[in-house]
């Protein structure tokens, strides 16, 4: 069996939204982070000896999910020792 190289990326972005909108009390101490995993949606592939794929092997079966993007929102609701 022969399986192919393979590179993959990912890109992570976030943002505290207190210093960017600093008069909205309700958006004080929140983030929004979003994850884009396999950015290029790359899947890594195999051969057999004669230049098959087994179905065992193929790239949907190995790894379903392909690129990810994932968003996320955070909010400090108690914070100690601030006034």
């Amino acid at each position: 069996m022969r399986f192919a190289p393979i590179f993959t990326t990912s890109l992570h972005l976030y943002a505290d939204s207190g210093p960017l909108i600093p008069q909205n009390r309700l958006l004080k101490d929140t983030r929004l982070s979003q994850t884009v995993e396999n950015l290029g949606d790359r899947r890594q592939g195999m051969t057999d000896s004669a230049g098959l794929t087994p179905p065992r092997y193929q790239p949907a079966h190995r790894d379903p999910i392909g690129r990810r993007l994932m968003v996320e929102l955070r909010k400090l609701f108690l914070a100690v020792g601030r006034a």
